[in-house]
């Protein structure tokens, strides 16, 4: 199950009363299955055999790309006997997948060792194993440390922002504030409409989250004001110019993450609404307005 960015009555106008809603609860992997942060899809195109030893079968084949020590994997694609060198970038998809979890609205679940690189080495049945394949290997490289702090610096983020753990549910409309408390963005900036919704080419998009607009109090009984996030994800695999939505005049928002990177910021550089950021193929960024 893939966790949702957020869930909201606001994406299509839905009658059900956002009072009576839950919270629901997301996860990128569990036991029983194997860890999918580690599985990435590709799609192979006719051609020759590949480096992998694959041939086509006449209607192309899927693979999901494994590796347990891998620091990057490059897939060598062939289409009508011209080679064609496609990079993957492994960990920017691990990145990517904790990322939507640790974003997205509602519990999240993280499945033990995900933040490690556990791979399970390929097993989906790891639960009857008591050997290697199920053991959480504890002495980590360079590479699994760095998804570590990533993922701590996630979960901190998270943390220190009530926008991304809101109790409530969304109205998808203005509440205290002069825009809505969740809105959905096309690439070039304007509001997604229903057709966008249901245009099966649509791999990018955005959604801000208005941090003056959550109807909830902390224990001293006020209010909770927070920041207001946009989230930009590109899920095409090639690089996407994305308009920063600009509300009214003076906009700026601040990049705390991007996942082509293995940093997560308090503060990052400041980009006015309107202007151009672009996105790299398959990856996520998160800004917070200034």
């Amino acid at each position: 199950m893939a966790p949702q960015p957020s869930n909201s009555s606001g994406r299509r106008g839905g009658a059900v009363a956002p009072s009576t809603l839950l919270v629901g609860i997301g996860f990128a992997s569990c036991h029983g299955v194997t860890p999918r942060p580690w599985s990435t899809p590709v799609r192979r195109r006719p051609g020759r055999p590949s480096p992998l030893g694959a041939t086509w079968d006449g209607s192309g084949v899927n693979f999901a790309v494994f590796s347990e020590n891998a620091q990057g994997v490059e897939l060598c694609l062939f289409d009508d006997g011209r080679e064609t060198r496609v990079p993957i970038t492994e960990h920017r998809q691990k990145r990517n997948f904790l990322s939507t979890l640790l974003l997205s609205q509602g519990v999240p679940m993280l499945s033990g060792g995900d933040e490690i690189v556990r791979t399970q080495r390929g097993n989906n049945n790891a639960y009857c194993q008591d050997n290697e394949i199920s053991w959480h290997d504890w002495n980590l490289d360079g590479r699994r440390k760095t998804l570590l702090t990533f993922t701590r610096r996630l979960i901190a983020l998270r943390r220190r922002h009530p926008v991304l753990r809101r109790k409530l549910f969304f109205y998808g409309r203005a509440i205290y504030s002069d825009v809505k408390d969740l809105t959905w963005f096309r690439p070039d900036g304007r509001e997604m409409t229903e057709t966008d919704w249901q245009n099966p080419g649509t791999r990018a998009f955005g959604l801000r989250l208005a941090g003056d607009t959550i109807e909830e109090v902390d224990d001293r009984g006020e209010r909770i004001v927070d920041d207001t996030f946009l989230i930009l994800i590109n899920g095409f695999w090639e690089p996407l110019p994305f308009v920063l939505p600009a509300h009214k005049s003076g906009v700026r928002w601040e990049l705390l993450l991007d996942t082509r990177e293995t940093e997560v910021s308090r503060r990052g550089r400041a980009l006015r609404g309107g202007q151009t950021c672009d996105m790299e193929a398959r990856s996520l960024a998160a800004f917070r307005q200034a």
